[in-house]
């Protein structure tokens, strides 16, 4: 009778760890797909909503059998230069186009949030990018990445392009959420709350939980 107890607890157990491998399997594939849906959006599709305004034949080309929006697109309204909220069954991403700049070329700024799945050993990160095109219709190349806070960046013709230092800018990057993006820099232990004014403001994280 042991002897069955033990079987049937080592078959419960590897039944256990099979099913864990098996989603962490499919979340792993859903990570992958809401990565190239966010990167084409970044640099297509956007393109392509500026040539046609065909917002609706996007949202097709984001969406499959595996992702959905959770949100509605969002370009050039309630705030955002763009906004996309992908999502599966385990992961959810928001690309956001936090700043467009106008030089020798034209620059855009985008973060996207992955934020993971601890069970499914799926890290929460976040991603700045930079892209540059020539108008705003045409296709982004991407010229710098990073997954780090950077206050900065000079591109190789030497122009400057500076990170919004606005605290609207950072509630939307949920600078909180993300803490190792911005870990020794000025904005690691801040939260940003909108308080009573309807006023974005900087508290220190400890101050924020009371």
């Amino acid at each position: 009778m042991r002897v069955l107890i033990i079987i049937l607890s080592l078959s419960l157990t590897l039944l256990g760890c099979g099913k864990q491998l098996l989603e962490e399997s499919k979340a792993n594939l859903e990570l992958e797909l809401l990565e190239k849906k966010s990167y084409w959006f970044i640099t297509k599709g956007i393109a392509e909503y500026y040539s046609t305004k065909n917002i609706e034949q996007i949202e097709k080309k984001i969406k499959d059998t595996y992702i959905w929006l959770y949100t509605g697109i969002q370009i050039e309204e309630n705030g955002y230069l763009a906004d996309i909220v992908p999502q599966s069954k385990r992961i959810r991403f928001d690309v956001i186009c936090l700043e467009r700049y106008i030089k020798d070329y034209m620059y855009e700024l985008w973060i996207i949030k992955n934020y993971g799945n601890k069970i499914l050993k799926i890290k929460r990160e976040s991603a700045f990018i930079i892209t540059e095109c020539k108008k705003i219709s045409d296709e982004r190349k991407i010229i710098f990445e990073t997954t780090k806070y950077f206050s900065k960046y000079k591109t190789e013709t030497g122009v400057e392009l500076f990170f919004p230092n606005d605290n609207r800018t950072y509630y939307k990057c949920e600078i909180w959420n993300f803490p190792n993006s911005y870990k020794n820099t000025k904005l690691e232990n801040i939260q940003i709350v909108i308080n009573d004014d309807l006023k974005y403001i900087k508290v220190p994280i400890s101050n924020s939980k009371k």
